[in-house]
């Protein structure tokens, strides 16, 4: 029989989180939101500063988050869930090829009362290339208009812009990281965003485009990968070479390499080479990794084994995902920590015994490396049901306080 911890017993936040992360025992498992709880700072944060910079448009993103719902909804959840505040580096950390910041220019333009456009241009040395984004009242995100590359020389033009690393810069933007740790204290983790060096390609055109381009193109496609690879480990060791920085490192969006959009063997072939050079040199600092994948990743798990990842989120369960938690557990067999396996669509639809009896499906299959979290968070106007579901999550998971 379990022992249930003491008062005197119980884990901070950053504990919970670091312990579960390490595969180490936990008082429960953390509670994760994701996206659209900014807890333990303004909760009206979260602009969206890779498109806005400082964000003239954060009220039309998020002003939703003024809704009595919301906010009652936010005082619930702030007591009991543990916290992993993203921090970037202000441009230098991007998805153009990590291009230098500087050559990326943009401009916001409201078309009407709920609706801006961002205007970009990048300077390359073979002329400029140009691009739109737009954002809409009451959803925080934004929909790429026109993308920046369209063609194999758009993609060469993008390429031949030389790569500088401002490390004024990056000390600036640590500078600001530790202010924010300081302020998070003992809540949860800081967590530094890179993206896939895949990612770093994939973000600059359509999907069909960089579909398309992966069989065509393959060869280009891996010259950019190890270049783009090259530069995200100068940052890496500029940021974590001249002393520990309190963060972990998420590498994000490789779900592009994933069923139904790509074969099994794409993930061996455009991610495992890559990323698993930037997890190795992160490794040699010390720092945890999360490799963030949406899709079908029954092959993927094995690949981020292989690179030596610490945990990945968000295991998802069919038709969006293909593994349940039971089975993500035997394809890893505790290597690696998983965080999930809750569908948002499940949150906003279902019923809050569903939610009640995933949850204890999810508990179920093991508590040891466990993060319970969703697919994506709200960022629209939270409804009733929506509401009503994530307190259900919240408490299902309260009522398991016990030794794993």
């Amino acid at each position: 029989m379990k022992n249930v911890m003491t008062s005197q017993q119980r884990m901070t936040g950053r504990q919970r989180l670091l312990a579960a992360l390490r595969g180490e025992p936990v008082d429960r498992p953390p509670i994760w939101l994701r996206e659209g709880f900014n807890i333990g700072a303004d909760p009206m944060g979260e602009p969206m500063e890779d498109v806005l910079g400082a964000g003239g448009g954060q009220e039309l993103l998020i002003g939703w988050k003024r809704d009595p719902a919301y906010q009652e909804l936010f005082s619930f959840v702030s007591p009991h869930v543990e916290v992993m505040r993203s921090w970037g580096t202000g441009g230098v950390i991007n998805r153009f090829l990590m291009i230098p910041p500087e050559h990326i220019h943009r401009e916001e333009r409201q078309i009407d009362h709920d609706t801006i456009h961002v205007d970009g241009r990048v300077d390359t040395p073979k002329g400029p290339l140009k691009f739109r984004d737009e954002i809409r009242r009451g959803i925080n995100t934004y929909w790429q208009v026109e993308p920046l590359v369209r063609s194999v020389e758009d993609l060469d033009k993008l390429a031949s812009v030389p790569f500088q690393l401002d490390g004024q810069a990056l000390s600036r933007h640590v500078g600001q990281f530790r202010e924010a740790h300081r302020r998070l204290g003992d809540r949860g983790l800081m967590r530094l965003e890179y993206p896939s060096p895949i990612v770093a390609i994939s973000a600059t055109m359509e999907l069909q485009s960089f579909l398309y381009l992966s069989a065509a193109e393959r060869g280009l496609y891996h010259q950019l990968l190890e270049e783009i690879t090259r530069r995200l480990l100068e940052v890496t060791d500029v940021l974590f070479g001249g002393g520990r920085l309190d963060t972990i490192v998420n590498l994000g969006g490789s779900e592009q390499c994933t069923p139904p959009l790509m074969a099994p063997d794409a993930f061996d072939e455009y991610v495992v080479p890559y990323d698993g050079q930037i997890i190795r040199r992160l490794k040699e600092y010390g720092v945890l990794v999360n490799m963030h994948c949406h899709g079908r990743v029954c092959h993927a798990l094995k690949g981020m084994v292989q690179m030596g990842v610490d945990s990945t989120d968000p295991v998802e369960i069919p038709p969006g995902g293909d593994v349940t938690m039971r089975e993500a557990r035997e394809l890893t067999q505790g290597r690696l920590t998983l965080i999930g396996n809750l569908e948002f669509d499940e949150l906003e639809r279902g019923s809050e015994e569903h939610i009640r009896r995933r949850v204890r499906e999810i508990l179920a299959a093991g508590t040891r490396r466990l993060v319970v979290g969703a697919s994506a968070g709200p960022i629209s106007a939270v409804t009733p049901q929506l509401a009503r579901n994530y307190r259900a999550w919240i408490e299902t998971v309260l009522e398991t306080q016990e030794v794993s």
